[in-house]
């Protein structure tokens, strides 16, 4: 019998937690080990979030004996240092690294840049143009909104453009 694989889903504020969450439990339904992080500075609202989901986290960097198969980032508009820290750790480890978009271009902020995943999971085709803009030779997946469980209550182009000129 094959061990089970290991995914550390790694978290920074509540938008991203909300979408990388509901796919992780899924990955433990289906028999992956799974672990939580957070980021550690303070902006960081996925704490809460986990804690009232009743999920066990850590906020911590890497250590050398950590060896998941996969690292699940949701990439976060505020709290970015884990999104970073962990990319950097495992692609330099040659871990399989995968973004997981809360909202159009958030996994291609400024300060994101430095480092980048193997793949980018995001939530229409607008927002896997920015993705490709930023990143041209980055593999980008449309995957939609996994809190929304119908694509017809995503919210349209138009809602997007507006709730990220508000963050």
């Amino acid at each position: 019998m094959m061990a089970p694989k290991t995914v550390y889903a790694v978290m920074g504020d509540f938008g991203d937690t909300r979408e990388v969450l509901p796919i992780a439990r899924e990955l433990e339904r289906r028999g992956c080990a799974v672990k939580y992080f957070t980021d550690a500075k303070t902006i960081s609202k996925a704490t809460d979030l986990l804690t009232k989901a009743g999920v066990t986290y850590e906020t911590r960097s890497p250590l050398p004996t950590d060896a998941p198969d996969l690292l699940f980032i949701g990439t976060a508009a505020t709290a970015t240092s884990a999104q970073i820290e962990w990319t950097s750790w495992g692609r330099g480890r040659r871990i399989p690294v995968l973004w997981m978009e809360d909202l159009h271009a958030t996994g291609s902020r400024k300060k994101t840049q430095c480092v980048s995943p193997d793949a980018m999971l995001v939530i229409d085709d607008e927002a896997r143009k920015v993705a490709q803009t930023v990143r041209p030779d980055l593999p980008v997946i449309v995957v939609g909104k996994p809190t929304f469980s119908d694509p017809k209550e995503m919210p349209r182009l138009e809602e997007g453009r507006a709730i990220r000129t508000k963050v």
